[in-house]
């Protein structure tokens, strides 16, 4: 459903198992162009950790109470937590004083000028947050999932040559085809701070070229694409699909568990 493109862009997100733990005193990823994912399962997140509701805001409770059921509103309170524990570290702040706002279409990032920069997505119980310094970052994840309105939604976002392209695709193909596309596009728009009212169809995704990457293409502001880099990333749990968009170079990924630190994978810019 794409074609292949020399890019600048790096490899996909996968490499091996490390013991290393974070210790923001001793972090210099801020000397880095590197990005930091933070993977959690909220169930477990919360069965180790207990309610965190005590963490957050009076507005950010308030947006929890509007969560249709229980479980979505521990999913989100959970989520929400362990973001401000995340961004904790990096700032030296208690999790509460954390000063997340939120953009004119809703995207969170924090107030005044701090370097850092950050944006979560979560899908069931899998939570994920990335971390750089000075760089947007978006990250989106989707759990698989067999959906009769996956064909309506491929048209409205795909463009016309990736949607005939994806319709010759096996039928058993499509779902992981359809829904890589989707994160990789979503994760982008997230960077940006852009809404879904974007046209998607207008993003076109190409291929890793043999040297890795993934180049997205904006027909609506071509600059804007041409700054981005693209990465899939491996999923600590099967069943879901994920992607991470970056602007500018990106010099190494490492992805952590939450709430214990440890090192998952590890990528590194040969």
């Amino acid at each position: 459903m794409s074609r292949s493109t020399n890019s600048r862009m790096t490899m996909p997100f996968e490499a091996e198992q490390t013991s290393a733990r974070w210790n923001p005193r001793t972090s210099d990823q801020h000397r880095r162009d590197e990005v930091t994912i933070w993977w959690a399962d909220l169930s477990e997140t919360q069965e180790r950790l207990g309610n965190q509701a005590h963490l957050l805001t009076n507005d950010e409770l308030r947006r929890a109470e509007w969560m249709m059921g229980q479980t979505s509103r521990d999913r989100w309170i959970t989520g929400r937590a362990s973001l401000r524990s995340i961004l904790s570290g990096y700032l030296g702040l208690q999790a509460l004083a954390v000063p997340i706002t939120y953009g004119a279409l809703g995207k969170p990032e924090l107030a005044g000028l701090s370097p850092v920069r950050f944006n979560l997505s979560h899908s069931a119980n899998l939570a994920a947050f990335a971390v750089a310094w000075r760089k947007p970052v978006g990250i989106d994840i989707q759990r698989l999932r067999n959906d009769s309105t996956m064909t309506d939604m491929a048209e409205w976002t795909l463009s016309e040559d990736a949607y005939q392209q994806w319709l010759r695709l096996p039928e058993k193909e499509r779902r992981v085809a359809f829904t890589r596309t989707w994160v990789r596009k979503e994760a982008y728009l997230k960077g940006r701070g852009l809404g879904l009212v974007y046209p998607m169809k207008d993003l076109e995704i190409f291929a890793p070229s043999s040297g890795g990457g993934i180049q997205i293409v904006d027909r609506h502001d071509e600059r804007h694409g041409e700054d981005w880099r693209i990465f899939d990333l491996a999923t600590p749990t099967p069943g879901f699909v994920a992607a991470l968009a970056v602007r500018g170079e990106v010099s190494s990924l490492v992805a952590r568990g939450w709430p214990d630190g440890s090192v998952r994978t590890a990528w590194r810019r040969s």
